[in-house]
């Protein structure tokens, strides 16, 4: 479990880790230096813990972000398979048994399952992440372009999807969106479709009241994250002339282009030297966009 920050909702997070029912687990709590009190509540809690589980309990001497948090974590687990939680989700009693159960049979090296979701103010969420693209399809290509695969909160994952290949950006990048890909590109994923967590919902930089305001950090993410699918690709084996490739690298510089809209002159001179036509439809295309957006404002 890793945790930041999050002492009003950790306490639960800790006990439906340590009440999992299921064979003997190595749980490790693991928090990314909290300033609010958060590790003092793990600790607390597991010091009173009798139960089966191994438990261990960590704190980074500083804060290193999710993703560094992460690749932390890969190399101080034991097991191969990491189911992985947050401190401000709730597992269902049964979520390791189920997710073990499918790895053993299926040997899938990313689970995830549906959710409950909540809004900060404990009433039932939208379950927008219904309509993320791996709830109804694993097409590869889409997943290639794609923004929304699964919700993270209820990802389990093998290992390898991080050693083998490079390391997931340290900054602006969600890590759902590369192990997403890189599972895809092994034809390595099983989804349980049934709720084994309560997530609680948040906006995000990509939520309905703040996206407009960040849309160059958006797109700026997005450029990140088709790159490292770039790469991830070509370290599989894939080849230039792969079509999944072909269109990482069409959406690069369109995703570039883009984001030139919001950047100063010689980004857009720089981009238009090698890509005029590309260049030319992505700062139209944004450039109408944000109109449409002020109108509505």
């Amino acid at each position: 479990m890793l945790t930041y920050n999050q002492k009003n909702f950790v306490a639960g997070a800790v006990h439906a880790a340590l009440n999992q029912q299921c064979d003997p687990l190595e749980i490790i709590f693991s928090d990314d230096a909290s300033t609010d009190g958060t590790f003092n509540i793990i600790k607390d809690i597991v010091s009173n813990y009798t139960g089966p589980h191994y438990v261990k309990v960590i704190q980074n001497s500083h804060n290193l972000g999710i993703n560094l948090h992460l690749e932390c974590l890969v190399e101080t687990a034991k097991s191969d398979l990491i189911i992985w939680a947050a401190g401000d989700d709730v597992s269902f009693p049964n979520r390791a048994d189920q997710i073990i159960k499918a790895h053993n049979s299926t040997g899938a090296k990313l689970i995830f399952s549906d959710a409950i979701t909540l809004t900060s103010k404990g009433v039932r969420g939208s379950d927008i992440h219904k309509s993320a693209l791996f709830y109804g399809s694993y097409n590869l290509q889409q997943t290639a372009v794609s923004f929304a695969l699964f919700l993270g909160a209820t990802a389990a994952t093998h290992k390898s999807l991080f050693k083998s290949y490079d390391k997931i950006p340290k900054n602006g990048v969600y890590e759902d969106l590369i192990l997403g890909f890189r599972a895809n590109l092994e034809n390595s994923i099983y989804y349980l479709d049934m709720p084994l967590i309560t997530y609680l919902e948040d906006e995000g930089i990509t939520g309905t009241n703040t996206a407009q305001k960040n849309r160059k950090q958006i797109l700026t993410m997005q450029v990140k994250i088709i790159e490292q699918r770039l790469s991830d690709a070509k370290k599989f084996g894939l080849s230039h002339k792969d079509p999944i490739i072909k269109i990482l690298k069409k959406n690069q510089n369109w995703y570039k282009s883009r984001v030139n809209f919001y950047s100063e002159y010689y980004g857009i001179s720089f981009s238009f030297i090698y890509n005029p036509i590309r260049t030319i439809h992505g700062l139209l295309a944004e450039a109408l966009r944000a109109n449409k957006n002020n109108r509505h404002l």
